[in-house]
């Protein structure tokens, strides 16, 4: 089982430095608002298409724009973004400057998401939701009803097809995330595989940690609020986890990092400790390195099941050894045993069929 629980180790470590890769991508999310920009780029299209014939029919003279629009249905209500709501209507908080800097930072001024239900009470809220309402005047309640269903399927058809694109977006970050993280981390797969086949006591620390690095990849999802879609941590308080990630793999004895060895002659560090190639003999060590950057950007939920799967698989192998030793026998020599009384049964069977083959009627 030498080659199981190397696998194993070899998945967990995967799995530990995706959550890196995960926790680097969120908190770029965070830090340039990537997720509040793509509500607003939706509910823009969606104002365009849905909203602004009925603004425009219901104030000819000028009314509400799409920048208002806008505000209105992303701002936090909450007292945290009130550094974002128009100058009428946020309280007089001492809104200074340090305060907009701050919130900035921490985020909360603005929404990354929003349910249909909560969209369809900011926009019957609004002078927006009056612009519809006056096709009961203007047509009849029946008008109303359908409008308002179209625009909740559009929202939700924009939101869907909006979702598929950043979606994209972020697999593509976690992907390039992965391939630096790989390098300057010195992400080896072939030097993992050998540390894992060859060291049992580095095996058996890493596969100690995989209840923690489990627990650890599922934390994000676990931590998000269903009101606005968004994690109860700061972007710091992530970022400055990554670095005790990284250490806690080497005390475990993981074979990461670059070492003056490593280094030797191939590879040398350049501004910022960024390392780069300085000769041709680096590049099959650069394509390891690339290979490992890919296995790492399959991603968490990937790595995370495939711990799961060997672990279970692992448990119930030595189950059946535990089983077979119980009873004191080897469990090779019980494998010996099924194979010869398969090919004898089999024999049997056929001799069997050749008789009845040569059996003449009587009669």
């Amino acid at each position: 089982m030498n080659w199981l629980t190397a696998a194993l180790a070899f998945a967990i470590t995967m799995l530990a430095l995706s959550t890196v890769v995960t926790t680097t991508v969120e908190t770029i999310h965070r830090i340039l608002g990537l997720r509040e920009d793509g509500l607003r780029s939706m509910l823009q299209h969606l104002y365009d298409a849905a909203i602004a014939p009925h603004v425009d029919r219901a104030f000819p003279n000028g009314g509400p724009d799409r920048d208002e629009f806008l505000q209105c249905m992303t701002t936090n209500r909450a007292p945290a973004g009130d550094a974002g709501l128009p100058a009428a209507a946020a309280p007089r908080l001492d809104a200074t400057d340090d305060r907009r800097f701050l919130s900035w930072i921490w985020g909360g001024r603005r929404l990354g998401s929003l349910s249909v239900d909560d969209f369809m009470a900011r926009l019957g809220a609004s002078r927006f939701g009056d612009a519809v309402a006056q096709l009961e005047t203007d047509v009849g309640p029946t008008a109303v009803d359908a409008v308002v269903q179209d625009i909740a399927h559009k929202f939700e058809s924009f939101g869907r097809d909006a979702s598929e694109y950043f979606q994209a977006r972020a697999r593509l970050v976690s992907v390039l995330v992965a391939m630096v993280i790989a390098w300057q981390c010195y992400v080896n797969p072939l030097l993992l595989a050998q540390t894992f086949l060859g060291d049992p006591k580095v095996t058996a620390k890493v596969i100690d940690m995989s209840e923690q690095y489990v627990a650890a990849s599922k934390a994000p999802d676990q931590q998000r609020t269903p009101e606005a879609g968004r994690d109860q941590r700061s972007a710091t308080d992530d970022a400055k986890h990554i670095p005790e990630k990284i250490d806690e793999l080497l005390r475990l004895g993981v074979p990461i990092g670059w070492t003056a060895e490593r280094l030797s002659s191939n590879f040398q560090y350049g501004p910022l400790w960024v390392v780069y190639p300085v000769s041709r003999q680096a590049l099959p060590t650069i394509a390891w390195l690339l290979l490992g950057g890919l296995l790492i950007g399959l991603g968490s939920p990937f790595w995370r099941d495939a711990v799961l799967s060997l672990t279970a698989f692992r448990d119930r192998s030595q189950k059946a050894a535990d089983a077979a030793k119980a009873i004191g026998r080897d469990p090779l020599v019980l494998a010996a045993e099924r194979f010869v009384t398969a090919s004898q049964a089999r024999g049997a069977t056929q001799t069997a069929s050749r008789d009845d083959e040569t059996d003449v009627a009587v009669g």
